[in-house]
């Protein structure tokens, strides 16, 4: 008699944990997360075969490495987004995105002159870079986070972003096709 009810609390026991777990398996939100475990990354491709490819170690020694900085202008009442990624010895890529009130890639007009969001990528300590002059953003799982950096309070972006268009490499003056990925991880 014991038995039989130590194996009916056991199948009591075991039906309970199947439910719990099939009912914390799935995210309800449409849009992608970034995950809190991963490196930063970036993957850019020119026309002319080309290819800047890596990933940054989202913590250093415990602590997270902030490569993505979000700022309010007042004067124009939209955010910014300052992102520099470095791989020493490899590749360099400094991103300046202008946000609309949707929190999208957009341009604005300044002083009567366009500016517009703007990528810059390089090969390590070369003089030879490619900037973008005409180029679609595309601006998916944005989150901004408050750190602590440096002694200061900060706010910093995990995000995925795409771009492609036209950059100018720095030494010819040339405009080359160019497409890329960036994804900032999350704190």
């Amino acid at each position: 008699m014991r038995s039989l009810v130590k194996q009916g609390i056991l199948a009591i026991l075991l039906g309970i944990c199947l439910i719990l777990q099939s009912g914390c398996g799935k995210s309800e939100r449409d849009e992608p997360t970034i995950p809190s475990n991963s490196s930063h990354s970036y993957d850019i491709n020119i026309a002319s075969g080309e290819a800047f490819s890596g990933q940054i170690p989202k913590e250093t020694a415990g602590v997270y490495n902030s490569v993505s900085f979000v700022n309010y202008d007042p004067e124009q009442e939209r955010k910014t987004i300052t992102i520099l990624l470095q791989e020493a010895g490899k590749t360099q890529v400094t991103v300046g995105l202008i946000l609309d009130h949707d929190n999208q890639p957009a341009s604005l007009i300044k002083n009567g002159e366009e500016i517009s969001s703007k990528v810059t990528v390089n090969k390590w300590g070369e003089e030879l870079r490619y900037t973008s002059v005409q180029c679609t953003f595309s601006l998916k799982a944005y989150q901004e986070h408050s750190i602590t950096a440096f002694g200061d309070e900060a706010t910093v972006a995990a995000l995925s972003l795409e771009f492609e268009g036209f950059f100018q490499a720095s030494t010819s003056g040339e405009e080359v096709e160019v497409s890329g990925a960036i994804k900032i991880a999350a704190p």
